[in-house]
């Protein structure tokens, strides 16, 4: 398997105090436990020449802070790899004020974690188990830290999982049903692809020789189409005792008076170690904006730890459109780093019948590729300084909310609209409706009312192209909401009723039995052709096949104090660097000219 032997990687870990009250710990960095790296799992190699400690061993090696080379607080002297298959390291803190305050603070179980950085040298195998491919790799640690966050936990003192992966040369997987129909198939796919992908003839005539599934091999032909590589993730997993101290309100503050610290300090610098980029002011963590809300008012759930005197209970909730591209099922891909290449087949083979000794005509499967690259949607909300100095969970509560709706909904509105509002030459993300490909169902020359007829058109646009499946869903406006709720089927195939059924409590329903939910993201008022400013839209499709995908590991929150100071009151913009990509624009099909009056 092609890996990757430059990038440089960390692994956190749980820390072991000695006894004594000296300045000297023992600490575990690494073990064998699988660790998921995208299209693969990885796994370190433990045992003899697996793992090269030269650069650790040397007792100068230092111990820093937050990978922060300015904050060194120790130093290694030793390192080694136990009988138990994991590396291990002492360390010693040194006599500054920063280390005995990170020494404190690692003796009383406040800070639990540390993080080697680490090069991988060499790849040792690669095994596929139940689907999952597992690939083994010599490596090199270069750097230890305490840290405040760790990225995996799965490493370290005290993990339950001690299953033994069984390591080979080559990708095991189940027999096939027939040895010579597997080779058959191979070859077929060799000759097919050998122009299209380099080396796929060596790759085929390796896996009919080493017993690879055609699966496997298909999957391993992916990975060397031009232009793909790994998908880098940048996530961080925060422990649920530090979220509930995490304090959006605080940060935001702390940051207006330029003393951003603790523990939203921490984390905005873990952020930007993992995504590799800086904030311009400081990151908030999707793990803190997603976490669970409190509910104000029920006392076990955070009623009493809110100040009566701001009357959260009280407060009147602005009234916004539903985002529901997310709710109708779009994946999402969080926490990217660097363009994201995803490659997607066009075409499969056919088969032929032929007569005897009758050579059968080529047949070759396309594939091209989707491409996500990230565009900067930002907006911006303000509050008052009095209300951020509260700094109660249901300030957090509010402001999380504004943050997450005001992006929520410009992502939702780029994927449904082609005109979106851009600035400084930016450019939002490719629509569903710009995408190449996608079918246009007209209702007619001149604009006219749906009718049940062109409901059908838009369902067999997707099922022509083989996408239709039990997740499609409608989507359009109120307006065209009202009109299917009052509209008769006709006499259609005997089929009587309204077009629109089973209104819900959250406005949607059914249309011909597939789920229908409305928003205002789609307006009422829409040039299509001549007609202009009287259009609605409908969507229909298999929200599946539409792809999010979000780069970094937290918001990057800029605060400004100063443009409306006079007022007391405090401006954040909050941005996300976001992408939309359509799987199969045979998925979806939308009707654009529909009238409503």
């Amino acid at each position: 398997m092609q890996t990757d032997l430059t990038t440089e990687f960390r692994r956190e870990a749980q820390l072991t105090v000695r006894g004594d009250n000296s300045d000297t710990l023992d600490l575990c960095f690494s073990s064998e436990t699988p660790v998921d790296r995208g299209p693969y799992m990885e796994i370190l190699g433990h045992g003899p020449g697996e793992c090269d400690l030269t650069r650790l061993q040397g007792g100068d090696h230092p111990l820093l802070l937050n990978h922060d080379p300015d904050q060194q607080i120790g130093v290694v002297t030793r390192a080694w790899i136990s009988g138990d298959r994991k590396g291990r390291a002492t360390v010693k803190f040194s006599n500054s004020a920063l280390a005995r305050e990170i020494l404190d603070d690692v003796k009383r179980k406040i800070r639990k974690c540390c993080s080697v950085g680490y090069r991988r040298t060499k790849e040792l195998a690669c095994e596929v188990r139940d689907g999952i491919t597992y690939v083994r790799f010599a490596f090199q640690p270069f750097e230890a830290s305490i840290v405040a966050v760790p990225a995996d936990t799965s490493v370290g003192i005290g993990r339950s999982d001690s299953t033994e992966l069984h390591y080979q040369n080559h990708m095991i997987t189940t027999t096939e049903n027939s040895e010579a129909a597997r080779r058959a198939e191979i070859e077929a796919i060799s000759k097919n692809m050998s122009e299209r992908i380099p080396g796929a003839a060596a790759v085929c005539a390796e896996a009919i020789a080493t017993g690879v599934s055609v699966r496997a091999l298909q999957d391993k032909l992916f990975t060397m189409l031009p232009n793909v590589v790994p998908v880098s993730r940048a996530t961080i997993n925060i422990p649920e005792s530090l979220s509930k101290r995490y304090s959006i309100s605080r940060a935001i503050l702390g940051a207006s008076e330029n003393r951003l610290d603790g523990l939203e300090r921490e984390l905005s610098q873990e952020c930007a170690r993992t995504s590799r980029k800086d904030p311009q002011g400081f990151y908030i963590p999707h793990a803190i904006l997603t976490r669970a809300n409190n509910a104000v008012g029920t006392a076990t759930l955070g009623g009493n730890i809110v100040a009566t005197e701001l009357a959260a209970g009280n407060f009147i909730e602005l009234l916004r459109n539903k985002a529901w591209v997310a709710k109708l099922g779009a994946r999402m891909l969080d926490g990217l780093v660097g363009n994201v290449v995803i490659p997607r087949g066009l075409a499969s083979a056919v088969g032929y019948w032929v007569g005897e000794a009758v050579s059968t005509t080529q047949s070759n499967t396309g594939f091209d590729q989707l491409t996500l690259t990230p565009h900067a949607c930002t907006g911006y909300e303000i509050y008052s300084k009095q209300l951020l100095i509260q700094s109660t969970p249901s300030v957090d509560a509010l402001i999380r909310d504004d943050i997450l709706a005001v992006l929520a909904l410009a992502l939702d509105s780029a994927a449904l609209n082609v005109a979106t509002t851009a600035i400084g030459g930016a450019s939002a993300p490719t629509s569903i409706r710009g995408t190449t490909n996608v079918a246009t169902v007209t209702n007619s020359a001149a604009g006219a009312l749906p009718t049940f007829e062109k409901i059908l058109e838009l369902e067999a646009a997707v099922a022509a192209g083989n996408a239709d499946s039990a997740s499609c869903a409608y989507l359009t406006n109120p307006e065209v909401r009202r009109v299917l709720k009052s509209a008769v089927k006709t006499t259609y195939a005997g089929a009587y009723g309204f077009i629109w059924e089973n209104q819900g409590a959250d406005g949607s329903g059914t249309v011909n039995g597939y789920k229908a939910a409305v928003t205002n993201q789609l307006g009422d008022a829409e040039t299509f052709g001549t007609l202009t400013t009287v259009c609605s839209a409908i969507y229909f499709g298999n929200w599946n096949d539409l792809i999010i995908g979000s780069w970094g590991s937290g918001l990057d929150v800029v605060v400004d104090p100063y443009s409306a100071a006079a007022t007391r009151e405090i401006k954040i913009y909050a941005s996300q660097w976001v992408d939309l990509g359509v799987r199969h624009p045979a998925s979806f099909a939308f009707m654009p000219d529909c009238l409503t009056a």
